[in-house]
């Protein structure tokens, strides 16, 4: 077997090592990082679609996060308005008292007194009642919460003050209407029931982020982690393959050179 015949056999053998070099070592870092698609290479569209569904679930993490903060807000603010119904349910009762005509004006003055700390209460309360700096009861508006892609809730806010209330100027040391605090607990009333309908709302939410979440990368995870079974298998088998190539080469050459010192010894 001439030159160019031992060439022609050995360019492809030392190509088909090379490829399965490469394959080897692919599989290898499959194993090592356990994701079956490491660069673009490996599966470009595998990778994109990947790439579109950790997006997605980190955007339904995110939501989470601001539904909870949502969820946070909406408990202050439901807590805070709890302490401004207990001022005027103490306002109310003291009111009754000072509509008893046995009572003197001195009396009455006294339970002014403790009226007007009662009112001065509710608006410390108004505006220590906030989450991050947000003031949740000083004005009726409504906060945008994201929950994830283009979804949206929202978090209602009341303005709770005296004032808003309708009891600033409430005083039994001139003619006054029990009806005036009546309304103002109507009032709050109407506005914890909204928030805490709001609240029911991000709980919910947090839930359905949860399992759209859960199974989204359950998704991607059977796209994208190493099957270490069938990893395994094909490594150990692109290294018998190659083993026996490397054999047969050996072989080959062995024999190669037997022949020419055949030929040498002949001459």
């Amino acid at each position: 077997m001439g030159v160019s015949s031992v060439n022609s056999y050995q360019a492809p053998q030392i190509n088909q090592h090379k490829q399965m070099q490469k394959s080897i070592q692919k599989q290898h870092e499959k194993l090592s990082s356990g994701k079956k698609v490491n660069r673009a290479a490996d599966d470009p569209a595998v990778l994109a679609i990947i790439q579109k569904q950790l997006a997605t679930t980190n955007g339904y993490q995110a939501g989470r996060d601001n539904l909870q903060s949502g969820l946070s807000a909406s408990r202050i603010a439901d807590a805070g308005m709890s302490g401004v119904t207990d001022y005027l349910q103490d306002i109310r009762e003291l009111s009754l008292r000072a509509s008893n005509g046995l009572m003197s004006q001195d009396d009455k003055v006294a339970i002014q007194n403790e009226i007007d700390q009662l009112k001065q209460g509710i608006n410390d309360t108004v505006k220590q009642t906030k989450f991050n700096e947000t003031d949740l009861l000083s004005s009726d508006s409504s906060i945008s919460i994201a929950t994830g892609g283009d979804a949206s809730s929202s978090l209602s806010t009341v303005n709770a003050s005296s004032a808003t209330l309708g009891i600033e100027n409430f005083s039994v040391l001139e003619n006054f209407n029990i009806a005036d605090l009546d309304n103002a607990m109507s009032k709050v009333s109407e506005a914890r029931s909204k928030v805490g309908a709001e609240a029911n709302g991000f709980e919910h939410s947090i839930n359905s982020n949860d399992i759209a979440a859960e199974n989204l990368a359950a998704a991607t995870s059977r796209m994208q982690d190493t099957e270490y079974g069938a990893a395994i298998s094909g490594l150990r088998q692109s290294q018998t393959m190659d083993s026996f190539r490397n054999m047969m080469q050996v072989q080959f050459q062995s024999n190669q050179q037997n022949q020419m010192m055949r030929i040498m010894n002949a001459v």
